[in-house]
């Protein structure tokens, strides 16, 4: 939503729309439209209740202001709160009271940043309930303004102090919006593609309405067949045992296996998340793991794969940042024996254009020669606002000698993929694709298109 600010007190109570239409100088949206009204005025239920809505930006930017919708009984003051999805408070505000029902809006004391394709919970304590819904108003995952909501995105939790509601409210919508103000370089969110149903917020990580505890066992994992489930892990596994599986969990740093090529370790993660943070650590590395529907964000890299990796229907993108610094970011690293297949993946960190993202996939010859590798039926995002320098490698940079092993690219297989075409008509600031060499032994580019299903050269 959209609103003309007017102070009021320490907080800011807006309630004139401006009907869509924002100034270039703000550029202010919200998760809803100006003309949203509930179905039930109010709700008879007394109890105090904190209600909200779970959302993820598609574009970074600030959020400004919390916003609910008033009911004819609510006419007291009412704590907002905008959280992460670990239940960290990020920022409150305080909407104060009033006997004018409809659209309240509440200025933060300090803007929260949010990062592009993270989860995060908009909230504010119902104290003696009476509040507004529309029952089934996110039954359906719902996408507008660069933001998606998914299915059962209204959550709530009983109480009297405010808490982040965890519980899916069963399709309910509560009528509880932001104000963001995105980043400059992301005036305008990507279009979605529309081409298959690719991994996004709704198909990858932690599925909804699973409940998380945190982890309390060893980050150093020794024990073979190891399972951590439906757990909220802080700080970075180290995989020393073979057969670890990670399932419907949230890893807060990375995980790492060391010397793939010497051990027999391995692990597999499944339906989780992986949320680097805003530093240059990589998220998954660096050898013998099958990623499956995982999302990964921040750090420098998403994954490392040195050998033997299987990356499927996950989704990475929103890295971190290196402000001012000198780091060259990636999504996916490829090196021997990397199957990816039906990922969408992008490279995003906020960086100029051509100066923070490398490309969503490199691979380099600087250790050992890129072989070996089959890159599949998935769709390469440049990344919007600046990007990427180009949104795939293909194994062959430094065969003019720069690298040791540039020269000895093999095998490395791109097949049926889809490149979508960013702000400079081309997927990367440069190009789509380079140091891909047909002529060495295996290699394959066949049935790869643009976004509009015309072919893709890997000249392009």
């Amino acid at each position: 939503m959209i609103f003309l600010a007017v102070t009021m007190l320490a907080a800011s109570l807006i309630a004139l729309p401006l009907n869509g239409q924002a100034t270039a100088a703000t550029r202010s949206v919200g998760i809803l439209d100006d003309a949203s009204t509930p179905t039930t005025s109010a709700v008879s239920s007394t109890s105090s209740v904190n209600i909200g809505v779970r959302f993820t930006s598609e574009r970074p930017g600030k959020v400004t202001a919390l916003q609910f919708y008033r009911s004819p009984a609510q006419t007291q003051s009412y704590t907002a709160s905008l959280w992460d999805l670990n239940g960290t408070l990020l920022g409150q505000t305080t909407f104060p009271a009033s006997s004018t029902p409809g659209w309240q809006t509440a200025s933060l004391p300090t803007p929260v940043s949010l990062n592009k394709g993270r989860r995060y919970v908009a909230s504010y304590l119902a104290s003696g309930g009476r509040h507004v819904v529309t029952p089934d108003g996110f039954a359906d995952s719902w996408e507008a303004n660069g933001f998606i909501v998914p299915a059962g995105g209204g959550v709530a939790a009983a109480g009297t102090k405010s808490v982040r509601p965890r519980s899916s409210a069963d399709g309910a919508n509560f009528l509880v919006d932001v104000v963001f103000e995105p980043h400059p370089r992301y005036a305008d969110p990507e279009p979605t593609p529309e081409t298959g149903d690719w991994p996004a917020a709704h198909n990858t990580g932690v599925p909804d309405g699973t409940t998380l505890t945190t982890y309390t066992g060893p980050l150093t994992i020794t024990t073979p067949n190891t399972v951590i489930r439906n757990a909220v892990v802080d700080g970075t596994l180290r995989i020393q045992a073979p057969d670890v599986e990670i399932i419907n969990s949230r890893i807060n740093g990375t995980v790492d296996l060391r010397y793939p090529r010497t051990n027999d370790y391995s692990f597999s993660i499944t339906d989780s998340e992986v949320h680097i943070g805003d530093n240059l650590n990589t998220g998954l590395m660096r050898g013998n793991f099958t990623a499956t529907r995982v999302e990964i964000t921040g750090g420098r890299r998403s994954v490392y794969c040195e050998i033997n990796c299987v990356v499927e229907d996950s989704w990475v993108h929103a890295q971190g940042g290196d402000e001012g610094g000198d780091a060259h970011f990636s999504g996916i690293r490829m090196g021997e024996s990397t199957t990816l297949r039906h990922n969408t993946i992008t490279c995003e960190a906020l960086r100029g254009p051509g100066t923070g993202c490398s490309a969503g996939l490199t691979g380099y010859g600087d250790f050992g020669p890129v072989q070996n590798n089959l890159i599949e039926n998935n769709i390469f995002l440049g990344g919007g606002g600046g990007g990427s320098t180009v949104c795939a490698y293909g194994g062959s940079s430094g065969d003019n000698g720069s690298k040791p092993y540039g020269h000895l690219a093999n095998n490395i297989r791109f097949v049926d993929n889809v490149f979508v075409r960013g702000e400079t008509g081309q997927c990367g600031n440069l190009r789509a694709v380079l140091s891909f060499d047909p002529t060495r032994p295996g290699n394959v580019w066949s049935g790869n298109t643009w976004d509009d299903g015309s072919a893709i050269s890997y000249n392009d």
